[in-house]
Parts: C-alpha cells; structure tokens; sequence
C-alpha cells in the first residue's frame, strides 16, 4: 500500500486530500506545516509528497529545496499543489525537480488523486528510478503553462528534471524565498514590496469572470514574510483574555464540578458582560416561556454546554466591534451578516432535526465564520484595505482576492484562533469549510458533512438576503445546499420570511454595538440599484438566490411595472422549462423587456440566438454584485447610481 505525505497549512485542505487519498485506497499522513512534514519524511517511508505551495514560516519552495538537497530524501517523488501559480516560482520549483504542479481550482481533487495513482502505477513505490522529464500535470489548466512561460507563451518539453542527483546542492537562488514575497520587516509591521492595483483598461471590453481572474492572476502577493501572519495570529489570540471576567468564567467551564451559580458570580463582576448575556437568554434564539431576570437564569437557559463559547463570542464581539470602515467593509455591516449567518445556520439545522446543543453551536459558528477578515483590517491597515478595493473592482469573491494576495485566507485565519481558544470541533470544521462547495465538503467530511453545510447555507442565504456584508459583495449560488439537507422550498422560504424579524430583535438585544449609525446594507444596496424593477423567473424561486434577493431590494411585492426579467438556470436539464416560463412571461408583457439569464455554469446557458433579436445578457454565478447590477442598469438602459 503506498503512503502519501500530504503537507499544506490548511486545515480544510489537509482533511480533504486525507479522505478523498484514503478512500482511494492510500495511506495518508498529514502535516501543517514544512517543518512538520520533513520530520515525517525522515521518520517514515513516504511514496509521494503533495507538497502546498503557499504556507507560512516556511513555503513550499524551501521546502523541496530541503528534500532536493537532502540524499535520503531527493528521490521523493513531489507534486506542488498551489492556487496561485505565479510564473517566477512555477520555474523555480521546476528547477528543483517536481512530478507535477495541480492548481487548486474547482473539481481539483478527483484530478490530483488521479495523478497520485499514474505516478504510483508508473514508478512503483520505493523505486529508486534515475531522473527522468515529466510532463506537465493533466491536472493542471492552461494557467498553469501560461505562467511557466510567459505572456503568450507556450510550455515547452517537460517539468524540467523530476528528481536531482543526490549530491545536487541547492543554488543560491534556491535558498532564497520567491522574489514576489521576500522583503524585509520593521519592527511588528508587515512589510511589503512596491504593490500596485490592477489596471483595468475599458477598451479590452466588458468585465467578465475569466477576464478578472486572469488580472487577478498577474498580480503579485502582498504577503512580505509569511512568518508575520504567524505574529499577527500569535497577537489576536490574546483578545479575550482582555477582560477578567471572561477569563474566569473561562477556567470555571474547563471544571466539570463548576456550577451554574459560580459561573453567574463571574460573570456578575462585569456589568456590560452579565447585560449582553441577559439579552442573549431574552433574544429569539434562546427565548421561550417567561424572561429571565437574572443571570444565573440565563447561563440556565443558555445552558452550561454552551455558555463558555458564548462568553468567549461576546468577548471576540466587543474587542473587534470597532474596526475603521473600508469601502463596503463596515464594523456594522459585518456583525449585521455574521449574526444573520448564526441566526439561519440555527434554523437550518433545527429545520434538518439536529440535537439543540448542535443548533445553538451553529450561531456561534455563523458569528465568528468571518473573524479573519476583522483580523486582516486590524492588523494590515495599510493593506487589507487594497484586497477589499481589489475584490470590488474584480467584481470577484474577497476570499479568492486574499488568498492570492496575502496567500492565506480569512477562513485559514479564523480555523487557527477557534483551535487557540478551543472552541469545539463541532463549531470549527463548519467555520473552516464555509466557502467550499457541497461536493468538496462531503469528500473533506463524508461521515459529518450535514454538521458543515448548514453554515455554509446560511452564509450563501445571508449574501442573498442583503443581510450586512463582510466586504464580501457577491451572489453565490446555494441549491445544491438546500438539496443536500433536503429541506424543501416551503422550509426555506419560512426560514427565510422569519429572520428578518429575527435578525432585528438580535442586532438590537445584543449584537450591533459598533456605534455605526449608518443604513442598512440593503437599503444601500437598493440605492445603487436605482429604477431597475426585475422580474424574477425561475423554477424554484424559493431556492433561487437572485429571486431572494429581487424580494429583499423590492420588498417582497412583485414590481408593479417591470423593465427587467431575469431568468435562473440552475442546470442544463432546465433550460426547456426555464424557456417555458420565459414564454409565458413574455407573451404577457407590454412591452419587449430584456432578458438576465443566469446559469451556474456556461454549460447552462442560452444558445447564440436563443431569445430573437430581445436585448439579453447571460452571466454565471458566483458573480459580483457590481457587475450584476450594472449588467441589469445595461440592459434597462439606466445609468449607474
């Protein structure tokens, strides 16, 4: 049985490639970080090392160069796995000697695992071959040779050497870190190379989501050391110990002889503190039968299983509610979508029968699940403030943007400091995975994906919904989700009609505390949008996220005089009955309204003339809510607001 050394700093990362290798009949043995996975390497016999390119302390490319120029390692056959193959490493890690680069992209992992299989079938384990050339990974996509070879340049031959000789001594270029992320530091400050943004000309034409990921992909990391994300971590993890109070009530649910009355003692010492848990036993949430009028009936109510992570939440709350405002980055804006992500993650799960100490873990989830991002403005403050203005003027999701410029993302972040103030695993697996797809998060976590995916509805729902942003201005889609738990659309729709009420009640008993007096997101939302007045087409448009969010904009009423249909294909075994319905709507009309067709893919999409000589435009979701809003004030020929 052949063994694989999977070493990659992400913790969703590592339990994805751990089950999906497994279950392809390897062994696995895993390793957060390069130190760890070249100890492994030289205690245990490794077949095949999947190596992350981006990873802190010590990146991938030091650390092939460590195995290249070690003899009882340089044989090893090692495949880079990277979502940001920038042409100067790519050559590097070539001259080293690799099996292969895999870009971290959708459906990546079937790929990788099958290329683990061919290089195992061809080079059986253990085998000492002589070096060979290998050809780029069947994997990996044309980005990946267009990076290696320049603008408009092709690959040539192979990878260059697979495996070096023995007593090949690493150059003294190989020793140094990547050009795009060395630089030096001062003092606790990140330090970064000369970074500019991109620039985005309008006579290359419309954006389009292949165009921003390719300027995306031409620009170079922010991230000066890796080792500082480290410190950066290392100085958040101490938030909470902040306030005394927190502290004990902390100790006091580490033992199990505590009891409800010492716990209320200690949190008594701190007025603000024993309010906010008040409001919180008296919130929708928890509330049923009579208020409670102490705090000792609170933690009752809350529960002794949940009230250490409560305390802890509230204290996260508190000590990063007032971090400068950045573009559609708002202090109140944020904990407006984090307290709607644990509010719909709650009523997911209690609508899919889970156990109530797992639903009330859920609001703690959906509450923290974007902690990073506040970490980020904090800490970066010169720099977190360019991903954010970069993301928007892409038009492309804020955790694609960070994990290409800061080389982690705000969900590796926030995985790291749950784990640091041992939050349960239950809570953390759910944070970490929240932006994977539904079939990447069943192969991460087969047996406990119905933990992971109500957290990852409800931030798609809370996105849908208008429901604050975290900086994050994109529209994803989310029925995969709704079928995976198999909750039905009447379910969802109920889910959907109470939070708003919901969601009031919590961001005025407990949550919204930023001293932002602001409007709500979606009141903003609706000014941008102007005179657009869509009508919403699509086969279940409860389950739809552009319908969801034409009602929140509109208010839940049909518009009285439509000037834009939007159409929603979900698949391509839809668009027969999508086109019934566009029929239908269109031979009812006044007049010829233009058409938004939005699919989940291209393969969803109309065919070139589909729709007659009718003005339309067809989008693929995720997608911007820039670009979705000016695609609408296009076709209805309304200027932007």
């Amino acid at each position: 049985m052949a063994r694989v050394l999977v070493i990659d700093d992400a913790a969703d990362i590592r339990v994805l490639l751990t089950k999906s290798l497994e279950r392809a009949g390897h062994q696995v043995a895993a390793a957060a970080s390069a130190d760890e996975g070249l100890a492994e390497l030289r205690r245990s016999r490794i077949d095949v090392v999947l190596l992350d390119l981006e990873m802190p302390v010590k990146d991938g490319v030091a650390c092939l160069a460590t195995i290249r120029s070690d003899q009882a390692l340089a044989r090893t056959p090692v495949v880079m796995v990277t979502g940001t193959p920038l042409r100067e490493v790519v050559q590097r890690v070539v001259q080293l000697g690799v099996q292969g680069i895999v870009i971290k992209k959708d459906n990546w992992v079937p790929g990788l695992v099958e290329q683990v299989g061919k290089l195992l079938t061809a080079a059986p384990p253990s085998a000492a071959a002589p070096p060979t050339e290998v050809s780029a990974s069947s994997s990996a996509p044309a980005a990946a040779a267009r990076a290696s070879a320049g603008p408009g340049g092709a690959l040539a031959g192979g990878f260059g050497p697979a495996v070096p000789s023995a007593s090949a001594a690493p150059s003294a270029a190989s020793k140094a870190a990547p050009a795009s992320v060395a630089a030096g530091t001062s003092g606790s400050r990140l330090v970064v190379e000369s970074w500019s943004s991109p620039v985005i000309s309008d006579a290359e034409g419309a954006m389009t989501g292949e165009r921003a990921m390719e300027l995306l992909k031409s620009l170079k990391p922010m991230i000066a050391r890796s080792e500082l994300l480290e410190k950066m971590l290392a100085e958040a993890a101490s938030v909470p110990a902040i306030r005394p109070a927190v502290q004990q009530v902390l100790r006091l649910t580490e033992r199990a002889e505590s009891s409800i009355q010492a716990i209320a003692n200690a949190v008594r010492q701190d007025q603000a503190l024993s309010l906010r848990i008040l409001r919180m036993a008296n919130s929708s949430l928890y509330a049923h039968g009579e208020r409670v009028d102490s705090v000792a009936k609170a933690i009752s109510r809350i529960g002794l299983a949940q009230i250490r992570d409560v305390v802890l939440s509230v204290a996260i709350v508190d000590a990063f509610g007032t971090v400068a405002a950045q573009g559609s980055f708002r202090p109140d804006w944020f904990w407006e979508h984090a307290t709607a992500c644990g509010l719909l993650a709650t009523r997911l799960a209690q609508a899919c029968g889970r156990p109530k100490d797992y639903c009330e873990t859920m609001f703690t989830a959906g509450l923290l699940h974007d902690l990073g991002r506040l970490l980020f403005a904090e800490h970066l403050p010169e720099h977190y403030p360019k991903v954010v203005e970069t993301a928007e003027r892409l038009e492309l999701p804020l955790e694609t943007v960070e994990s290409r410029l800061l080389l982690l993302n705000h969900a590796d972040i926030t995985d790291r400091l749950l784990r640091h103030w041992k939050f349960p695993a239950s809570l953390i697996a759910p944070v970490a995975m929240h932006h994977l797809s539904v079939g990447n998060i069943t192969a991460a976590a087969p047996r406990s994906a119905n933990d992971v995916v109500p957290l990852a509805l409800a931030n798609r729902l809370a996105h849908a919904m208008l429901m604050g942003s975290s900086g994050n201005e994109v529209l994803y889609p989310l029925e995969d989700f709704v079928d995976h738990l198999r909750l039905d659309a009447g379910r969802i729709a109920e889910i959907c009609g109470n939070a708003t009420t919901e969601l009031a009640d919590l961001r005025l008993n407990m949550l919204m505390h930023s001293g932002e007096s602001g409007h709500p997101y979606v009141d903003a939302v609706r000014a941008r949008l102007g005179d657009v007045r869509p009508l919403t087409l699509a086969l279940q448009p409860a389950t739809d996220p552009m319908s969801i969010m034409v009602g929140m904009l509109l208010g839940g009423a049909e518009p009285a005089e439509p000037n834009l249909i939007t159409l929603r294909i979900r698949t391509p075994s839809e668009r027969a009955g999508a086109m019934r319905l566009l029929d239908e709507a269109l031979s009812s009309a006044d007049v010829a309204m233009p058409v938004l067709v939005l699919g989940n893919s291209r393969a969803c999409l109309l065919g070139e003339g589909s729709l007659g000589g009718r003005p339309t435009r067809q989008v693929t979701l995720p997608l911007g809510l820039g670009r979705l809003l000016r695609e609408m004030q296009r076709l209805t020929g309304i200027s932007p607001q």
